[in-house]
């Protein structure tokens, strides 16, 4: 696909590889395929944690469930409840 590519960077390609423009534009492309594999193959190996990102509770939420089974230290659970006193639900 030499209509990707501009003239210079034909040129530049053939000069530094000492080859022909076919050449240069086939070696262009296979590092762009290993690049592209490369990238591939981590957004694969880390897809997982963005699904886990996107489906998991709001830090907010899960600080709030673990408030509410008291699993908190009675100074933090104090210090919540505290400002939740201040700024009840619903009031603007």
């Amino acid at each position: 696909m030499a209509h990707d590519y501009t003239e210079q960077e034909i040129a530049l390609a053939i000069k530094a590889h000492n080859c022909t423009r076919e050449e240069a534009i086939e070696t262009h492309c296979a590092s762009v395929r290993i690049a592209v594999a490369a990238t591939r193959a981590e957004y694969d190996a880390n897809k997982y944690k963005l699904q886990r990102k996107i489906a998991y509770p709001s830090f907010g939420d899960q600080l709030d469930a673990l408030f509410h089974a008291g699993v908190f230290p009675p100074e933090m659970a104090a210090q919540i409840q505290a400002v939740k006193d201040a700024h009840p639900k619903g009031q603007e």
